[in-house]
């Protein structure tokens, strides 16, 4: 797992419960990604 800065990860606590959803999509996303060029190369 990455390391998240503390700062940040107390600003996303704090913000709304759409922002972090939206991170979260683009996490999956990227494994999803990496997950796919992995299998097709």
């Amino acid at each position: 797992m990455m390391n998240i800065p503390k700062r940040k990860y107390h600003y996303k606590g704090a913000d709304t419960a759409s922002e972090s959803r939206m991170f979260w999509i683009m996490v999956v996303i990227g494994i999803a990604l990496m997950a796919a060029i992995i299998f097709l190369f």
